[in-house]
């Protein structure tokens, strides 16, 4: 292994599979060198290889990024006590969404056949990804670390207007329109972004701190922002860069890329008054974008709005842009609920956190039910047990499944299947550490 990491000529072109090796080294020798350099090459993946194979969806398939998914999930279950907790954090977040990616989405080069190696290594990818990071404070630092900076919104309390507050010059006013995205904005940027996706940290960033922060600023049209030595005024939306192809229900949506003049890795705001007539119970929804709702950062919660002006900021960020085309929309909006949907909605707020940390959330259930079936369905099917694609399928879906099963949940679906005693015959034709893991993981293990 060490011998194949260190051949100039040797990298397989993916630097998630090469980090899978370094976190075997780092298993095997306990050597913490390599679990940074693993954690590096994450990074560098992350950064680079794996936004373009998710990014570019349509042009590339979920094939090619399976086993970049596979290894970053190796890598993430090998160097766990390794990494520090912000890092782990950060790239168990992205593997979550990546692994339920990989398993739901086909793209160029899909195979529906449920016996093909296709299916194999895709929902094998995504349900290895889904079963390391189960049961990890996926979304945020764990909440007994410290006390929750922010507080929870009571559905069942009045939620009040600002104290005080009074509309700006230049201001749009909205009226509610339930679901529906508010047309009349103020915009400004944009203003470059610290990008860093494995490192939760860094989007806490305030952009506005220099007018009061996200939760009291009250711009006008006008107001001037300086950020990292840039400087943009708050001005009206343009309507044209309104997006009104169909979106959520058919409502436009804001074309952030056009805002932000196509520039990658840039952040932009958004500001507006809306105008509530009546009591009634909320949800308030970004739209892809982070919002602050009558001064307080909101996420999908139900709020018992009065009657009343209700400052709304969202802020929208742009990462990588694939393609010159490339377009990032935000689609920000309220939803009239009933009472009862309110008191269904009472629930804890951590700090940062979309959902408290739970043991498997929807995306990794999904992930894990379809690599189920997906692997059942192959191994009931697959004809040639000795053929190239069976190899592939076993070392790169089937196998590390299989053994992330067994590891756990205590199951083995590959007894009495094709599966059941399947090793790389020679161990100098194993071409990659992924192989590496999967023929020394078979083996029996010293206690």
């Amino acid at each position: 292994l060490r011998e194949l990491l260190d051949h100039s000529e040797n990298k397989w072109g993916d630097l998630a599979v090469q980090a899978a090796g370094h976190a075997t080294l780092y298993a095997a020798t306990g050597e913490v060198r390599e679990a940074l350099v693993a954690q590096a090459l994450i990074r560098d993946a992350f950064d680079n290889e794996l936004d373009v194979q998710v990014s570019d969806r349509m042009n590339r398939s979920s094939y090619d990024a399976a086993r970049s998914v596979l290894s970053a999930a190796i890598a993430y279950d090998l160097c766990f006590d390794a990494w520090e907790k912000p890092f782990r954090v950060g790239i168990a977040r992205e593997l979550n969404w990546r692994g339920g990616w990989v398993t739901g989405t086909g793209g160029k080069r899909y195979v529906s056949d449920p016996g093909s190696k296709w299916q194999a290594v895709a929902r094998g990818a995504g349900g290895v990804a889904a079963l390391a990071v189960c049961g990890d404070s996926l979304w945020a630092r764990d909440p007994t670390d410290e006390p929750s900076t922010r507080p929870a919104i009571d559905p069942m309390r009045p939620f009040e207007p600002p104290a005080g507050f009074k509309v700006g010059r230049g201001v749009p006013i909205v009226k509610f329109e339930h679901d529906a995205m508010p047309t009349r904005w103020l915009a400004v940027g944009p203003f470059p972004r610290v990008e860093d996706k494995l490192n939760p940290a860094a989007e806490r960033v305030d952009v506005l701190a220099a007018i009061g922060g996200m939760e009291h600023a009250l711009p006008e049209a006008g107001t001037q922002v300086t950020y990292r030595d840039v400087s943009r005024k708050f001005v009206e939306l343009d309507r044209n860069l309104l997006q009104f192809r169909p979106g959520y229900k058919g409502y436009p949506q804001i074309d952030v890329t056009a805002v932000a003049g196509h520039s990658a890795y840039a952040t932009c705001m958004f500001y507006t008054v809306l105008q509530n007539e009546k009591a009634r119970y909320v949800r308030v929804q970004g739209g892809g974008g982070n919002m602050w709702f009558g001064g307080q950062r909101v996420r999908g919660d139900v709020l018992r709005l009065v009657p009343g002006m209700y400052p709304v900021l969202v802020q929208a960020n742009i990462g990588r842009l694939a393609s010159p085309w490339s377009m990032m929309t935000i689609q920000p909006r309220f939803q009239e609920v009933e009472e009862e949907e309110a008191i269904a909605a009472t629930k804890p707020a951590w700090p940062g956190v979309e959902h408290p940390p739970i043991k498997m959330d929807e995306t990794q259930t999904h992930s894990l039910r379809t690599a189920q079936i997906a692997m059942a369905k192959y191994l009931t099917l697959v004809k040639d047990a000795k053929g190239a694609d069976f190899g592939a399928a076993m070392t790169e879906g089937v196998g590390p499944f299989d053994l992330a099963c067994r590891n756990v949940l205590g199951r083995d679906f590959a007894t009495g299947t094709a599966a059941e005693g399947f090793v790389p015959e020679k161990a100098e034709a194993i071409s990659s550490p992924v192989e590496a893991i999967y023929a020394i993981r078979r083996l029996p293990m010293p206690q």
